[in-house]
């Protein structure tokens, strides 16, 4: 994710429009204000420096951006904890 805006490659706005398309279409399934969305799958993270400060960019510009949702990096069990 690219979070310059003096960047040519600037993608950050449309990476958050994506990923809040995907929380309003979670909305109509999960019971609750709680919220999972897992990320990864196999090899994914083979440079997995690169890919967490991609989501660390995406978690500060979304919530920076979005008023209504807040993202937090979790586990499991942190989140069953919070649906309880």
């Amino acid at each position: 994710m690219i979070s310059n805006p003096q960047l040519e490659t600037f993608n950050a706005d449309f990476k958050k429009d994506l990923l809040l398309a995907q929380l309003y279409e979670m909305l109509d399934i999960y019971n609750g204000n709680h919220l999972l969305v897992p990320q990864g799958c196999d090899f994914y993270f083979a440079n997995a420096r690169q890919n967490f400060l991609s989501l660390d960019r995406l978690i500060a510009y979304f919530n920076s951006h979005v008023s209504n949702f807040t993202l937090q990096y979790s586990t499991p069990g942190m989140f069953l904890d919070a649906i309880k």
